[in-house]
């Protein structure tokens, strides 16, 4: 049943003046206390109302005379008509999620030539020229304290000044908006002190701070954004970090995927770059894509247009950034560092292969394992850092790194994992008698397998063939 609110929400069924609507329904619905709505307020309160009207299916010159009924009554001071006239035309940039039938019935078909006009589907619009683009949302992902917010502060002087980013890619000058939630204002302004320090006067006007809370996993939080978007008119924003910004559960996909849509929408509704920074999950053996280094549930790695990774380096006072791009080839990955004096990253030069495999380690253990083909784990662990004074968290990191590249293999025998130089070798391989595995055989026949039996099967190779002696011992049980 209609309540009367719906009633004279519902323009086909009873005619609505401005001022009806504003002492029936606007005070009903969104709870307008006594008094004035002061300074501070008046934009959002607009805007909101706006949104409500075009719910409502009231036509723009309903909305306009009751916005401007709102302006006079409720507001003091009231806005100037060009203000109230642009949050208006927000208002006119919201198109609601619940879609019928008559959305579907403009469906249109593009041809390739028509792609290939410029002139209709203009190329993207670099930020900073190879890896961010205005439309595009992308992730950056790290650990706890590894300096994700200081790359967000880095990126921001960088493209607030037009000067490199990094101090590797060319930037174009830009607007930024840093919605920073983790931190008080404090520590924010000690910060920005730090990164902006040589350019504060000059950036007055590009870079802009919001310190407060809204959670994007509301409608009513994805419309502040928007609305505080259209009032700052950024090229690029910061949402750091992502934890603060959503009652959401993380692991959920059912309740992520909708909220990273959400965000992406955003960014290309409105021709801006979206950087959200978040932190990654534990640790998995054997390397993962670094969109799938985030966080909770997979969505992490499907929604961004770009995933950065922030690593930190065993031995080494710098990180290792890497990307995973959408649009464009990943560049990386890098090597950096931060300025001690104020706190910006810097790339210090490109890791390719064989950088990358001196910074993890990696051939040293290849090669030992050449020479001792089935090596342990255990076994690895020990002489790496005996005889190369490796740690045990590189030495893990090396053999994740040489398994994925393939440049190791790993077969596993009973609880024990054992590493080979080559694929064939690895097939071949019989446990020696001093190992823990146990081994079940048929004399009969060639078939090894590993199980807890009292048949145990010891197997060498024999030196200059590839062909191994076999000795079975049996169990008392079997005499």
């Amino acid at each position: 049943m209609k309540t009367r609110v719906d009633l004279l929400l519902d323009p086909y069924l009873l005619p609505i003046t401005p001022s009806l609507f504003i002492q029936t329904i606007y005070k009903q619905r969104f709870k307008i206390k006594q008094g004035k709505i002061k300074e501070g307020s008046r934009n959002t309160s607009a805007f909101k109302l706006a949104l409500a009207l075009r719910k409502a299916n009231l036509d723009n010159e309903m909305i306009w005379l009751i916005l401007k009924s709102h302006n006079k009554e409720n507001v003091d001071p009231p806005l100037d008509e060009p203000e109230l006239q642009s949050v208006f035309k927000s208002s006119e940039k919201y198109k609601s999620k619940k879609k019928s039938k008559d959305d579907y019935d403009d469906l249109q078909l593009i041809t390739i030539s028509e792609f290939l006009d410029e002139s209709k589907f203009p190329k993207p619009v670099p930020i900073v020229h190879g890896l961010i683009h205005r439309g595009e949302f992308h992730l950056i992902t790290a650990k706890a304290k590894v300096g994700k917010s200081w790359m967000a502060l880095t990126i921001a002087h960088a493209v607030s000044e037009g000067i490199k980013c990094l101090d590797w890619f060319e930037t174009v000058k830009s607007k930024v908006l840093i919605i920073q939630t983790e931190i008080g204002p404090s520590q924010i302004r000690e910060r920005a002190m730090l990164v902006f320090q040589d350019s504060i006067t000059e950036n007055s006007n590009q870079v802009f701070f919001l310190n407060q809370r809204i959670k994007l996993d509301t409608q009513e939080g994805l419309d502040a954004l928007d609305q505080l978007i259209n009032e700052v008119k950024p090229d690029i924003v910061f949402l750091d970090p992502l934890y603060t910004l959503h009652n959401s559960n993380e692991d959920s996909s059912t309740e992520m995927a909708p909220l990273l849509s959400d965000i992406r929408e955003i960014a290309i509704k409105n021709n801006i770059a979206i950087l959200m920074i978040h932190h990654q999950g534990k640790s998995r053996e054997g390397g993962q894509q670094t969109g799938h280094k985030a966080r909770g549930s997979s969505s992490f790695a499907d929604a961004p247009d770009a995933s950065w990774t922030m690593e930190k380096i065993e031995g080494n006072s710098g990180i290792r950034l890497s990307f995973e791009t959408r649009n464009i080839p990943s560049p990386g990955p890098y090597l950096c560092e931060q300025n001690i004096f104020n706190l910006r990253w810097s790339i210090i030069k490109t890791i390719d292969e064989t950088s990358e495999s001196s910074l993890f380690s990696y051939k040293e253990i290849v090669e030992h394992i050449k020479d001792h083909e089935g090596l342990q784990n255990k076994e690895i662990l020990e002489d790496m850092m005996n005889n190369y004074g490796m740690s045990k968290r590189s030495v893990q990191k090396a053999l994740a790194y040489a398994v994925k590249k393939e440049k190791l293999f790993k077969r596993k025998f009973g609880r024990c994992m054992h590493y080979f130089s080559n694929e064939m070798n690895a097939k071949a391989y019989v446990p020696k008698k001093d190992e823990d595995a146990s081994i079940k055989s048929d004399e009969t026949t060639d078939e090894v397998k590993i199980a807890n039996n009292p048949t145990i099967v010891y197997g060498e190779q024999i030196e200059g063939t590839s062909l191994h002696r076999i000795e079975v011992v049996r169990g008392k049980n079997e005499e």
